[in-house]
């Protein structure tokens, strides 16, 4: 996958993405050569009131032969508070993704089914919590604890 497909895939970044060898990668510069940079004054204005305090953001596209691409804005990121149910899928998929690096697969069915009983999350001693999260060097054989 070349650069411009992986950076067209935002939901593919990794974070090796962010390493010192591809920030050594010689195209990045010559991108941010290119780049242009500016303050939207109203984005500014929106994050510093308290009423709405959101990391707005926009990107266009102008290319050499100066034609463009629609100009995109992005007023409420998906971690803004007005797209809390938007994030959950988003996060649930987080969660899975980096607990499978470590516990089997039933150990991480375990933890959704806890995470989505808040009953039992709050009737579950702390000790017992914390053990759903051991893992053994081979995470084929983590054992899941919940119940």
């Amino acid at each position: 996958m070349n650069l411009a497909q992986k950076t067209s895939q935002a939901s593919t970044l990794t974070e090796s993405d962010f390493s010192d060898t591809v920030a050594q990668d010689c195209r990045v510069d010559e991108l941010r050569a290119k780049m242009v940079v500016q303050e939207d004054p109203e984005f500014t204005e929106n994050f510093l009131n308290p009423d709405i305090r959101c990391c707005s953001n926009g990107t266009q596209v102008v290319f050499s032969d100066g034609t463009a691409t629609s100009r995109i804005n992005i007023d409420q990121p998906i971690g803004h508070a007005g797209r809390i149910n938007e994030a959950k899928r988003f996060l649930e998929m987080k969660l899975i993704q980096n607990l499978s690096l470590r516990l089997s697969a039933p150990a991480v069915d375990s933890i959704l089914k806890f995470y989505g009983n808040p009953q039992q999350s709050r009737n579950t001693p702390v000790g017992a919590f914390l053990k759903m999260f051991q893992f053994s060097a081979n995470k084929k054989s983590a054992q899941a604890v919940a119940s």
